[in-house]
Parts: C-alpha cells; structure tokens; sequence
C-alpha cells in the first residue's frame, strides 16, 4: 500500500511561539544572539495553525530554541490551538 508523502503523517512540528530566553546555556544557539525577545501575536499563531493539517501531527512543540513561558499570554496561545 502506497502512501503520497502529502498524506503521510508528520512525527513533530516546531512552532516557536517565542523567539529568544533569557538563560545563555553552552550549546544553544539563542546563547549568541542578541537577548531580544520576540513574541508571536495570539492572532498570527491562530492563522498559522489555520494552515497546518493538525490532524497529520503526531506531536505539536510550541519552542524550538525559545523559551515558551515568556509569551505574555501562553493561555491564549493555547486556546488559538483550538480554533
């Protein structure tokens, strides 16, 4: 049985809702860049995920290198995953 790779499963995305952290620890990247912190808007990370078949992902991560807790408001980027 042959599968298109359109419909195959994706095992995990990376969504960072944060783009930065205030920790410097040896090995990541975020430790040699500026410590600006970026955070998505709510809205934009809604639509992002608009655009995203949610029900091919086995896992969904809401960092990649950032620091998740530092979005001001991580609830609400939740309930976006909902909608």
């Amino acid at each position: 049985m042959s599968t298109r790779s359109s419909e195959a499963p994706l095992f995990a995305v990376h969504f960072d809702i944060v783009h930065g952290c205030q920790l410097r620890c040896v090995g990541c990247p975020n430790s040699t860049l500026e410590p600006k912190i970026h955070r998505i808007p709510v809205e934009d990370f809604a639509l992002c995920l608009g655009n995203i078949d949610v029900e091919r992902i086995h896992t969904l991560r809401l960092y990649n290198y950032g620091e998740p807790l530092l979005h001001y408001a991580p609830a609400r980027v939740d309930r976006g995953a909902d909608s």
